[in-house]
């Protein structure tokens, strides 16, 4: 019986309509997962968390065309609470890259079949080619102006720098999975108050800075820029919200004033040749997990 990952924000009804087209779908989904919850069984209540695996019968589809549709679109259909989600955050990472440089998904692609097929991660891949794409992804990532990565039939990564240098390693597996929790790990948190929530910023090379805004709405995602670029954001109404960035990002420099809410980090933030600023600055506790150093 094959199986389905709960993505973020999917309540069952989603579910039922990503998988079978209808929401009907959610008898088959209830009659197939009778101890999908820690041994129990899959309810109307039951709140889905993102990486929940639910089991369904491929021959119960009720509309092929809308589950055709959502599929071709990349669509997803997501009525649910908004939640921080590990594995969506890496796919939508791998995405990100993709655009920048097509080319380079597209090879993993080819050589690890098993692993991705340029919107998801695929269910069961086989271990060896799962390793092999993370390698590949934690070498070298490709953003405006940087240069080709290739790999060898040994499994040794080549990346090819600007100058001409070539250099060769094979990543471990902790270091592996140390650039995969750093890519999707949220680093700063924004309570944000209001409609408008801007921050501006210049992005170093070959890092990512990823936005999730709390709102359901898709993460946004950022590479390196000559220039300070400003990204802003309006919510639905002046509620409350609280908006993470995660990525591997090192900034030149951090502009928060237009972040009407308060924020701190979860992790060390790198800050090059450049200043923080916030709404808080008197206040000496907002800048202890910034690392202020000069470009080497």
């Amino acid at each position: 019986m094959p199986v389905y990952t709960v993505r973020t924000g999917e309540n069952i009804y989603d579910v039922a309509v990503n998988l079978y087209g209808s929401i009907e779908g959610i008898f088959d989904l209830l009659v197939s997962n009778q101890e999908a919850i820690n041994g129990s069984p899959l309810t109307m209540d039951t709140e889905l968390k993102s990486g929940m695996k639910l089991s369904y019968h491929e021959d119960f589809i009720i509309n092929q065309g809308i589950r055709k549709w959502l599929a071709d679109n990349g669509e997803i259909v997501r009525n649910g609470d908004h939640r921080y989600g590990h594995q969506d955050t890496l796919e939508a990472v791998t995405e990100f890259i993709g655009k920048h440089n097509a080319g380079l998904v597209e090879r993993a692609i080819q050589q690890w079949p098993s692993v991705y097929d340029g919107k998801n991660f695929l269910e069961n891949p086989d271990v060896e080619e799962e390793e092999a794409f993370y390698r590949y992804m934690h070498a070298f990532y490709i953003g405006s102006g940087a240069s080709e990565i290739e790999v060898a039939t040994n499994n040794y990564i080549y990346v090819v720098h600007g100058d001409g240098i070539l250099e060769s390693y094979i990543p471990s597996y902790d270091e592996i999975k140390e650039w995969e929790k750093s890519i999707v790990s949220p680093r700063l948190i924004i309570k944000q108050i209001g409609e408008l929530c801007s921050l501006t910023t210049r992005i170093r090379f070959n890092t990512i800075l990823g936005i999730d805004w709390g709102d359901n709405t898709p993460y946004e995602f950022y590479g390196y820029s000559q220039q300070p670029i400003t990204v802003e954001h309006n919510f639905d109404g002046a509620g409350s919200h609280e908006v993470r960035l995660f990525g591997n990002f090192q900034l030149y420099g951090l502009d928060l004033t237009g972040a009407s809410g308060r924020h701190y980090p979860l992790d060390s933030i790198t800050i090059i040749g450049g200043e923080v600023h916030s709404l808080y600055e008197s206040e000496s506790d907002i800048n202890t997990l910034f690392i202020f150093t000069e470009e080497t």
